[in-house]
């Protein structure tokens, strides 16, 4: 997956499944290396719920911040299936 905002030559995403697959602890936010991914959204509830849908689970509640000069953000934590962190955000 190309990411937004370069030109042809810049970073990408790349997401490969191994088989077999190693077991490895969960990771958390915080922790160093990758901890996790953020996608925007248009709905972090709906984003969410579906997530959850499809296996995975929460990490933490829908949260709502006001940014002095920036606006609101809503963000939530969920797990995919697999035990990845993705962070759902938006900003309005």
């Amino acid at each position: 997956l190309r990411l937004p905002g370069f030109d042809e030559d810049g970073p990408t995403l790349e997401i490969f499944q191994y088989i077999p697959q190693e077991n490895a602890p969960l990771s958390t936010p915080n922790r160093v290396g990758f901890g996790h991914i953020a996608f925007g959204v248009d709905d972090v509830g709906r984003a969410r719920e579906a997530v959850l849908a499809a296996g995975g689970s929460a990490v933490g509640e829908v949260v709502t911040s006001f940014v002095p000069g920036k606006g609101k953000i809503e963000w939530a934590y969920v797990r995919d299936p697999e035990g990845n962190i993705i962070e759902l955000q938006t900003w309005s």
